[in-house]
């Protein structure tokens, strides 16, 4: 079983420069970083296209929010998000659960992906049906 305290190593060789150590426990720090920055790429955009720099929303509702999105192109990224979503949640909290280095690298793959398409992505949904805080 992966250890929780493993996290803080991994930070500490990241602070340090020097991200050696057990594979599994960079897969994780990986995933999960991937997903943030996919996350509050999206969150900005959605403050921008609100005018509110305070917009919040909880991560699952958002994810399936994009997900269930009746137009074509915000659906297929919401479901990529969600698949994201899912990875970074079994990398940070079933700990029980191996994290493959190929799980890190889609991951880290699609995060790219999804950074570049989240602009236009927001910018197409209309300001006022995005999800409630």
């Amino acid at each position: 079983m992966f250890s929780p305290s493993e996290f803080v190593e991994i930070a500490e060789a990241l602070r340090q420069g020097k991200a050696d150590g057990p594979l599994e426990r960079r897969f994780r720090t990986s995933i999960s970083r991937s997903y943030y920055a996919v996350y509050l790429t999206v969150r900005q955009h959605i403050r921008d296209a609100r005018s509110d720099p305070s917009y919040d929303v909880e991560h699952a509702k958002l994810a399936k929010w994009l997900a269930e999105h009746a137009d074509a192109t915000v659906h297929r990224f919401g479901n990529e998000f969600l698949d994201l979503w899912k990875r970074r949640t079994t990398s940070d909290y079933k700990l029980h659960e191996t994290v493959s280095q190929n799980a890190e690298a889609v991951s880290l793959m699609s995060a790219r992906n999804l950074i570049e398409r989240a602009g236009p992505v927001v910018k197409s949904v209309s300001p006022s049906t995005f999800p409630s805080r």
